[in-house]
């Protein structure tokens, strides 16, 4: 009777012939068909675990680059906690804000993700940047429209207190084809009447009355606000010596004429005892509304009186004086009621075109500016509204047509940051060629962070 060895090894003699029949195609090969393969994979595992060593024997004698993200110019920002780092002298410095890793790392600037653990095992250095820097920056320049809104405040018992919020690049606003004429309070009581981007002071009372404004009751503005509209001549009692006087040719000094020729109509002339002085509506409304006008018309009635071409060509007509170049005033009052007025300034090129326009209440307001690290001047805006991501890269305009040199970055929270030089309004991701002009006054209604500088020798 076979044993128990026997049986196993007739077992293992069918298996091996099975084998080969189903691998080879011959039962009786002299030779097993897959000898080969457990004797490759040992050869295989001992030679990988002799090249692993051997890498490991070389990292130990010649350390490799830093990772990745360690290279300079990597502004890092830890996964877990959004902090953000950059590499310098071989430390990790944490970064105060967005704008100062940008004026650190320049034109070199890119952004890793990194985790906790990978910085766990980091030497650390002291914080670097510029202390009150944005953190947030505009998606784009713009600063090519802006609105400057005499807002206010009603209390309970009517007294309103003036205010002003400013828009920047505002995605709906009134062309400046709708301009309108707004008569304005200045806290120290002055009365201006606005118009085509110009304030004229009323330099007495009756003034109003002779331009038709009278009935309507003056909107109570900040001084900041007057301060961003261009100066223009006062409005007052024009000059006349000798009023009721003989005049050349037969008129009275003092007495304004009227020509009642069709072409062109209602030309108005000012006598004076030299000749006839040509003058506008304003100059002729302000000659006629002046209580002391009474002394030329004697009897008669005040008004303009109508002359013809023999009366005039009687007389010689004069050169128009400066005091007599004044811009005609619309004799249509515009309805305030519900409406604010803002001043509208178009940027094109180096020139900046501003007109009033009106504005419904509840548009011309804005949320109010809280930037922490930054000075607020004596008039700054109670408010700054701008699309999101907003902003602009101005630059100061002195006068009209002139580049200014100061320049600023203005933010979406209705701060102004100076920079030092194009170099840093560069390294910001911004073209110092782009820059916006903007008069000095309305730069003056934002409250002003840090100076931002090139940090790059810093790193």
């Amino acid at each position: 009777m076979p044993s128990r060895r026997d049986q196993v090894e007739a077992y293992s003699f069918a298996s091996g012939r099975l084998r080969s029949a189903l691998v080879s195609g011959d039962p009786d090969a002299p030779r097993a068909p897959l000898r080969r393969t457990p004797i490759g994979l040992v050869i295989g595992t001992l030679l990988a675990l002799l090249a692993l060593g051997g890498a490991a024997l070389l990292a130990l004698l010649r350390p490799g680059s830093a990772p990745g993200w360690a290279q300079p110019g990597t502004l890092i920002i830890e996964k877990e906690t959004g902090n953000r780092f950059v590499m310098a002298d071989g430390r990790l410095h944490p970064v105060l804000n967005y704008s100062s890793a940008r004026l650190l790392l320049t034109d070199k600037y890119r952004t890793t993700a990194v985790s906790a653990e990978a910085l766990a095992d980091r030497p650390r250095g002291g914080r670097l940047g510029i202390e009150g820097a944005p953190d947030l920056l505009p998606a784009r320049s713009g600063g090519h429209s802006w609105l400057v809104c005499a807002t206010g405040t009603t209390s309970a018992d009517g007294q309103v207190t003036p205010g002003v919020t400013v828009h920047l690049d505002p995605p709906s606003a009134p062309d400046r084809s709708a301009a309108a004429t707004a008569l304005v309070r200045a806290p120290d009581g002055a009365t201006y009447l606005v118009q085509e981007g110009l304030r004229l002071r009323l330099t007495t009372g009756w003034v109003a009355h002779a331009l038709g404004y009278a009935a309507l009751r003056p909107v109570p503005v900040t001084e900041s606000w007057l301060e961003t509209i261009p100066v223009g001549p006062d409005l007052g009692p024009i000059p006349a010596t000798g009023r009721g006087q003989d005049g050349p040719g037969g008129t009275t000094v003092g007495q304004i004429l009227r020509s009642n020729q069709p072409a062109p109509p209602d030309q108005f002339f000012l006598t004076t005892s030299a000749g006839l002085v040509p003058v506008n509506d304003t100059v002729a409304a302000l000659v006629l509304g002046d209580p002391q006008v009474r002394t030329a018309y004697g009897d008669t009635t005040v008004g303009a009186v109508p002359v013809d071409l023999s009366t005039l060509s009687r007389v010689p007509v004069l050169e128009v004086p400066d005091w007599a170049r004044l811009p005609l005033i619309s004799r249509t009052p515009a309805d305030w009621t519900g409406q604010v007025p803002c001043l509208r300034l178009d940027v094109d090129g180096n020139t900046v075109h501003s007109a009033l326009v009106p504005l419904p209440q509840e548009q011309a307001q804005a949320p109010p500016i809280r930037e922490p690290g930054t000075v607020a001047g004596p008039h700054v805006a109670g408010g700054f509204l701008t699309p999101p991501r907003g902003g602009a890269l101005v630059r100061t305009l002195p006068a009209p047509g002139a580049a200014g040199i100061g320049l600023y970055l203005v933010v979406e929270t209705g701060a102004k940051y100076p920079l030092a030089n194009d170099g840093a309004a560069t390294a910001l991701g911004f073209s110092p060629g782009g820059a916006a002009p903007v008069p000095a006054p309305l730069l003056a209604l934002l409250p002003t962070g840090p100076e931002l500088r090139v940090l790059g020798g810093e790193s």
